[in-house]
């Protein structure tokens, strides 16, 4: 099976101009929202701030964002005028719809709608990555830019997702879901024709055509992380960007120039907006004031970058921001430890939900996170890490885990520990193998774990690191 890592993001803020009223948002397992870079350097919030809106796509023209989300209920696609704040609902509230896209044109938007199969994909059910439960079910639907005019694209008991037009409007590619894994298809928009499996053996996401509709750009695992693609239209070899050298890359979005495609990446150890010239030359990084850590974006041709950002609460400083890390993690309280990491490691803020008190990220290959809380009533040292791998990932990530080895060890104190070793399916489908080094000490539980889709001796060098000094 394939593995793959996907980035847990978490977030929100409050609202630039709304010109509509919305409900009191529910209690949402993350917050996030969409904004407009415009050519002089300034970001503007374009979706309301009370909720999950995400996934947008600027206007050819950079007039107008559409995106996906909600505060409460079906997630539905939006419509803000970059010019006046005013933001339009154009679909109904009693449907999930999700992933919009502009023609190239900017005449029709084409997205993703479960209005067919009954329990909608709601704000409170989404997950950070945007994707559903496994038996989720809907279909390619396309619609005027107005919200009127809207005609069914694919049909039958299939989750079909993230469309994109040709230039010339004629045809429609897609992702459909068989047998767990991703293919990239290709439908004529008018029917005339079943949907043509572009028969991509590592499968594929997020495709998008290049301005002169010969080639199909799209994010694929190969060489165990995933990386910008192509292949012809007419299908054919899938060829690698080599450019794309490192790093996680996904999101791709062609340039309307034709010269380079957007994407975001982890090059820099977090997700970030990256522009991947197609003359094969280095990649730079493109960073909106005050966002560098970005996803999703999208450009016009006057040069607006849509793009969305996470956050952990709804709260306008909870936005999700990373640093260099140290090399080393030495934590002060009760117990004192020491953690050692490489210099290229990314440090993020921790999610204190879990008890985290540090949490890093390399973009070749896994993440890390420290874990400090009491030890939990009767619990033995030996069944820490099979709880936490049952406790807070399978329950969070709502997946089954399957335990490895669960190996005792001592640390390079003499403290005594114990590996454990597990595998679960992540929400993308793929499978995850993940590795927590947990050991009592002066009455508490600390964790190291990591999270690999590339090869697991670096990350057990950093598990096997912790030390503990003596009180």
């Amino acid at each position: 099976m394939r593995r793959k890592f996907f980035s847990l993001a978490l977030l929100l803020s409050i609202f630039w101009l709304t010109g509509m009223g919305h409900s009191k948002a529910a209690d949402l397992k993350f917050y996030v929202d969409v904004y407009a870079w415009f050519p002089g350097g300034e970001v503007k919030k374009a979706s309301p701030g009370d909720g999950i809106y995400f996934q947008g796509n600027i206007h050819p023209d950079g007039t107008h964002l559409v995106y996906s989300g909600n505060n409460a209920g079906p997630v539905r696609v939006w419509k803000t005028d970059l010019k006046s704040g005013k933001i339009t609902a154009l679909t109904p509230d009693n449907s999930g719809a999700h992933h919009p896209v502009y023609s190239w044109d900017g005449k029709k938007i084409a997205f993703t709608s479960d209005r067919n199969h009954g329990q909608p994909l709601t704000a409170e059910t989404v997950k950070a990555t945007g994707l559903p439960s496994k038996d989720y079910r809907a279909n390619i639907f396309v619609m005027d830019a107005d919200g009127t005019n809207v005609g069914q694209i694919t049909r039958g008991d299939y989750f079909d997702q993230r469309p994109a037009f040709s230039p010339d409007g004629k045809y429609m590619a897609f992702v459909r879901t068989i047998d767990e894994k991703w293919h990239i298809l290709v439908v004529p928009v008018d029917g005339s024709a079943e949907p043509r499996d572009l028969s991509v053996e590592a499968g594929g996401y997020r495709p998008w055509f290049s301005p002169d509709g010969k080639t199909i750009y799209f994010h694929s695992w190969l060489n165990k992380r995933d990386r910008i693609v192509k292949v012809p239209f007419e299908g054919g070899e899938v060829v690698p960007l080599a450019n794309d050298d490192k790093g996680n890359s996904r999101g791709v979005f062609p340039d309307p120039n034709g010269k380079a495609l957007l994407m975001h990446s982890t090059r820099s150890g977090d997700w970030g907006i990256w522009e991947l010239p197609l003359d094969g030359s280095k990649p730079r990084q493109l960073i909106p004031p005050g966002y560098e850590r970005a996803l999703h974006a999208s450009r016009s041709r006057n040069g607006v970058v849509g793009f969305d950002a996470y956050r952990r609460s709804i709260g306008e400083d909870s936005l999700i921001t990373s640093s260099a890390a140290t090399g080393a993690y030495r934590h002060k309280g009760t117990p004192v430890f020491t953690v050692k990491f490489p210099d290229k490691f990314r440090e993020k803020s921790p999610n204190k939900r879990f008890d985290q008190v540090y949490s890093v990220t390399l973009p070749s290959g896994f993440n890390v996170q420290i874990v400090v809380s009491d030890i939990p009533e009767g619990q033995p040292l030996k069944d820490a890490g099979s709880a936490y791998a049952h406790n807070i990932i399978a329950r969070y990530f709502n997946t089954e885990v399957e335990i490895v080895s669960n190996q005792e060890r001592r640390l390079s104190d003499g403290t005594k520990a114990y590996l454990t070793q597990f595998q679960w399916e992540a929400r993308s489908g793929n499978e995850m193998t993940s590795y927590i080094l947990t050991a009592y000490k002066e009455n508490k539980l600390v964790q190291v774990n990591g999270h690999v889709w590339g090869d697991p001796d670096e990350i057990l060098k950093i598990l096997n690191s912790l030390t503990f000094e003596q009180p």
